[in-house]
Parts: structure tokens; C-alpha cells; sequence
């Protein structure tokens, strides 16, 4: 990928926020639609897993 080879070649580069913010959002543009959908789900998915996981421990220490 051109894109990140040159992000990660000119990012010390970029020194201000703004500049970083930019090519952050350059970057999630470039990517397709589908894929940003699919991280979503991923870590939807993971959050999901964790939230019950959690809920779990938590009840298991209000039963005892």
C-alpha cells in the first residue's frame, strides 16, 4: 500500500495534530467501505464478548 508506505515514512514529518488528523482520515477514506465494517464488527464483537464475560465474574461474586 503506497499510502501507508508514505505515512510511515513522513510521519515525524507531520509535526502538528491537525496534519496527523488528516492523514489518519486519508488513510480510513482510502480504505473500502466493507473493510471499515468489518472492523467495526470485529471489535463490536469483541466488546460484546467482553461485557459478558464481565457480567459473569461480576454475578458468580454475588452469589457467593
Amino acid at each position: 500500500n503506497l499510502l501507508a508506505d508514505y505515512v510511515e515514512q513522513n510521519w515525524h514529518l507531520h509535526s502538528s495534530i491537525t496534519e496527523q488528523i488528516m492523514l489518519v482520515i486519508l488513510i480510513y477514506s482510502s480504505l473500502k467501505i466493507e473493510q471499515i465494517l468489518l472492523i467495526i464488527k470485529i471489535y463490536f464483537s469483541f466488546t460484546l464478548e467482553r461485557i459478558v464475560l464481565m457480567n459473569k465474574i461480576y454475578f458468580s461474586f454475588l452469589i457467593e
